[in-house]
């Protein structure tokens, strides 16, 4: 009889033993999923980069930013067009109008990072090369240096050096094209 007694009473100890290690087994599990939830929303210690309007002068911060926020996260960017993607989403105002027909278009920009790149690199630049730019003359600033020129001097005679034949006619078109916009 004592037998059974201790026999009850260690199976009761045991289950007590077994059921406390049981919970501390599930608090320890749910810890770990926290743990684990965590990790997963500190990826990177890099912020997400700052949308960016079109405004030239925080260009190369906002692409910086870009390359390193894509960088450090490989598993969220695994190709080309998830980069592209997400550096369209950031671009708003007049930058978004640059990358919406990319979209419309399914530009093949959209699968070269590289290539997109350095397509937004250039479009910084796109006045340099437009016709509307070119017909305006640019602000004076205090800096400007006048040309005195004497008033009724004669020419002076003779070529100042030897051009070819489609040398002068391109020498003429240019002068007649900015004769007429008014530039000399």
């Amino acid at each position: 009889m004592i037998e059974l007694i201790v026999t009850i009473f260690v199976d009761h100890v045991l289950d007590l033993i077994l059921c406390s290690q049981r919970a501390d087994n599930d608090q320890l599990a749910q810890q770990v999923s926290l743990l684990a939830a965590q990790a997963v929303q500190m990826k990177s210690p890099v912020s997400m980069p700052e949308k960016f309007s079109g405004q030239i002068d925080r260009f190369p911060a906002f692409m910086g930013q870009c390359q390193l926020f894509i960088s450090l996260r490989p598993e969220d960017f695994p190709t080309d067009r998830s980069k592209v993607g997400f550096m369209i989403s950031l671009l708003t105002g007049q930058a978004a109008n640059w990358a919406t027909p990319l979209l419309v278009q399914d530009s093949p920009l959209l699968n070269n990072f590289q290539g997109h790149l350095q397509q937004m690199r250039l479009s910084d630049f796109s006045n340099v090369f437009s016709e509307q730019e070119a017909d305006r003359l640019p602000p004076h600033r205090a800096y400007d240096c006048p040309v005195d020129l004497i008033p009724d001097a004669p020419l002076p005679k003779g070529r100042l050096y030897s051009m070819s034949e489609p040398e002068l006619v391109a020498l003429r078109e240019f002068l007649d094209k900015n004769l007429a916009r008014g530039f000399i």
